[in-house]
């Protein structure tokens, strides 16, 4: 093995012990984590172990499971055997340290913990020419007692060389878990210093921690190294999620912007919230456009109103369009004069160079009929890759007798992934008769879950009288409760009540007619 270089024959052991059972032992939330975002370090790009190879324990129950996976993986590595364990240490009379598991007694520590020593002589006995012990646990500088006891050996059985040794704290000292943190101190710190560098040598890691902690005033960690062992290489790349979070618990306004939006494309809504607020407060546009929307999808109009007056004040163009948006929908002035302040904010974004909003402003001369105005402001978002843009603008020329660049734009719109650009395009080939590629495109669009399409692929198979077909498409677009799918309910009622359903048809019948009131009630 060449200095630094982890060969495939080597194991990683991950422990960690986040709750208890004893009262007298309080709950490290903390250690969940810092088993996963070290076995992510250690097994992502750049990282020395594959995932088959790098076990996680968490919150283990019995001695023996730690012991059948610690000894395991010992007796199968030749190259590299790492072993972490992070929870709670305790001392027996003698002094002795012990790592707990979820049953562990202060009380009766013999019986319910992994005494080190034990641990100690797995690693020891171990034919990997590497051996890594990294403890995050109080009282950890024991390790080191132990670990170079050589008294306690037979001359000559055990060879010490190879070892490499890191604690996060004296032999006297307990270890720390900062409230509220992702992460205990100590591997928190060691995590920091792989996400800096990545590739780093075991040596190089362990001073960046060490000044970390030392600069945060926590217990400052230790280690003890034979040989190379220090200069090996195991940290690769942490996923975008740790390294985003180490940024923003350092303070960094983008960091909480791109979590938050992490967090928000997972379904974590309120851990999104929580981070865009941090950001907004520190004066991140992005961050008050990102509230201003998660505050809007939730009916909280005011706020997110005051969250994008802010972000576009500040310049923000998505801000002044999203602002546009909500004034044109929701303004609490007349509606005159609501889309006048949507019309003006809609330009301040235009002029920025944001496609939607020159989009919305082609809606709405659109909607006033003046149609070249329309066109005109669609082109320039159709122009610079907006395919809703590129739709509208198809719709336009369409209706405007202009049939085939009209579908040019559809077609573009379509090779962008547009839904609704490939109904329109479907819906042209129905007009003209050709209805195997007008099912194609429609097709494609309820693929993409696009209700209207479902709807207009109940009608085409019921025309052809292929009946089950049509109800399984109009059932689809009926379950999709979205704005247009009273439509289909109706549609679906039709065809139950033309097959002798008709208590089902009354019932689809109602449906329709309660969206319908729903989505008109809304409009006003």
């Amino acid at each position: 093995m060449t200095e630094g270089q982890v060969p495939q024959d080597s194991r990683a052991i991950l422990i960690g012990t986040s709750r208890y059972e004893h009262d007298g032992l309080d709950p490290i939330p903390a250690v969940v984590a810092n088993v996963n975002d070290l076995a992510e370090v250690l097994t992502g790009s750049g990282g020395a172990f594959t995932t088959e190879h790098c076990i996680s324990i968490i919150d283990p129950s019995r001695t023996a499971d730690v012991g059948h996976a610690v000894g395991r993986a010992a007796q199968e590595a030749t190259g590299v055997l790492l072993v972490y364990y992070t929870g709670h240490g305790l001392l027996d009379r003698k002094g002795r340290l012990h790592l707990t598991l979820t049953g562990s007694a202060p009380d009766r520590i013999r019986w319910t913990t992994v005494p080190f020593e034990t641990l100690r002589e797995e690693i020891l006995d171990s034919p990997a020419r590497v051996r890594i012990l990294i403890l995050d646990c109080c009282f950890a500088g024991r390790a080191f007692e132990a670990m170079t006891d050589l008294p306690g050996l037979v001359a000559g059985q055990t060879e010490l060389r190879g070892t490499y040794t890191i604690a996060s704290s004296a032999a006297n000292e307990p270890s720390f878990a900062p409230t509220g943190h992702r992460n205990t101190a100590f591997t928190g710190a060691l995590l920091n210093a792989a996400a800096a560098a990545p590739g780093s040598t075991l040596n190089d890691l362990y001073h960046e921690a060490e000044q970390h902690l030392r600069r945060d005033g926590h217990p400052r960690p230790q280690s003890r190294s034979i040989d190379v062992a220090g200069e090996v290489r195991l940290f690769g790349e942490l996923g975008p999620e740790h390294r985003f979070l180490r940024a923003a618990e350092a303070g960094e306004p983008v960091a909480m912007t791109n979590l938050g939006q992490l967090l928000e494309q997972r379904g974590q809504l309120d851990e999104a919230e929580a981070w865009y607020r941090r950001a907004a407060d520190a004066g991140e546009p992005v961050a008050m456009t990102n509230l201003g929307q998660l505050l809007e999808q939730r009916g909280q109009l005011d706020e997110a109103e005051a969250w994008f007056r802010r972000a576009a004040d500040a310049g923000e163009p998505v801000a002044m369009t999203n602002l546009g948006h909500l004034l044109e929908q929701h303004g609490k002035l007349a509606m005159a004069e609501s889309k006048a302040e949507a019309e003006a904010w809609y330009r301040r974004a235009a002029d920025a160079g944001e496609p939607v909003a020159m989009t919305n402003l082609g809606d709405l001369f659109e909607q006033r009929g003046e149609l070249d105005e329309a066109e005109a402001w669609f082109r320039r978002a159709a122009d610079v890759g907006e395919p809703y843009a590129m739709t509208n603008l198809g719709y336009l020329l369409e209706l405007r007798g202009k049939l085939d660049e009209g579908e040019a734009w559809y077609r573009r719109a379509a090779d962008a992934g547009e839904p609704i650009a490939m109904t329109n395009l479907g819906e042209l080939f129905v007009r003209r008769g050709e209805l195997d590629e007008a099912e194609a495109w429609f097709r494609r669009a309820a693929g993409a879950s696009e209700p209207y399409a479902m709807n207009n692929l109940g009608d085409l198979f019921e025309q052809r009288g292929e009946l089950d077909e049509a109800e399984t498409w109009f059932r689809r677009a009926a379950d999709t409760n979205d704005r247009f799918s009273s439509i289909a309910m109706n549609n679906l009622g039709h065809l139950l009540r033309r097959r002798g359903k008709r208590d089902e048809a009354e019932t689809w019948f109602q449906r329709a007619a309660d969206t319908l009131h729903g989505v008109r009630s809304a409009q006003n």
